[in-house]
């Protein structure tokens, strides 16, 4: 608990999408790119509201290539706040 509450926390005011947010990020960062995938109807919607290419998306589905860390974690970071960038 050395992080505390988080500025973000401040604008939900419902506890359980705290929690369920939270949730999520935890289990996309241990889990990774399969976790992020879930979030989404299909790999395609996943990979056209981020801009990744699909063959790209692909390779990492099947284990051909791994994405870069930072990548991961740009991926989770917009899959939470998805909401938040279309407005």
């Amino acid at each position: 608990m050395e992080r505390g509450w988080q500025e973000w926390m401040s604008e939900i005011a419902d506890t359980d999408k705290i929690a369920d947010v939270l949730r999520r990020i935890y289990t996309m960062a241990n889990e990774g790119f399969v976790a992020v995938v879930k979030q989404y109807k299909n790999m395609r919607q996943m990979c056209r509201l981020l801009g990744i290419p699909y063959s790209t998306a692909q390779k990492w589905s099947l284990g051909k290539q791994k994405p870069a860390s930072y990548l991961l974690m740009l991926m989770v970071y917009a899959t939470v706040n998805y909401d938040k960038m279309q407005k």
